[in-house]
């Protein structure tokens, strides 16, 4: 039974690591956001468990969220300061 519960932690760990150096973190870390919104919708299809209007505006609040990290909208960033000389990125 434990095995059952630590591998796919360990997937979904090793995933999202390789995520993060693959994309940007802003994209990989969207999962966050989405997966308890997939989770209401499956048990909504599956378990037939009702949804409230909480949990439909806790998911919109949730999917509104992820539209304005993949979309870059947001409060500004600091603008960047060059690098000393002999320094690289």
């Amino acid at each position: 039974m434990i095995l059952s519960a630590i591998r796919p932690h360990g997937l979904g760990y090793s995933v999202f690591s390789w995520l993060n150096h693959a994309m940007s973190s802003t994209i990989a870390n969207v999962y966050c956001y989405v997966a308890p919104v997939i989770a209401i919708g499956l048990a909504a299809l599956l378990l037939h468990e009702p949804v409230g209007w909480a949990k439909a505006a806790a998911a919109a609040i949730a999917l509104a969220g992820v539209a304005l990290m993949v979309s870059g909208e947001g409060a500004p960033r600091p603008a960047s300061r060059p690098l000393p000389p002999g320094k690289e990125a």
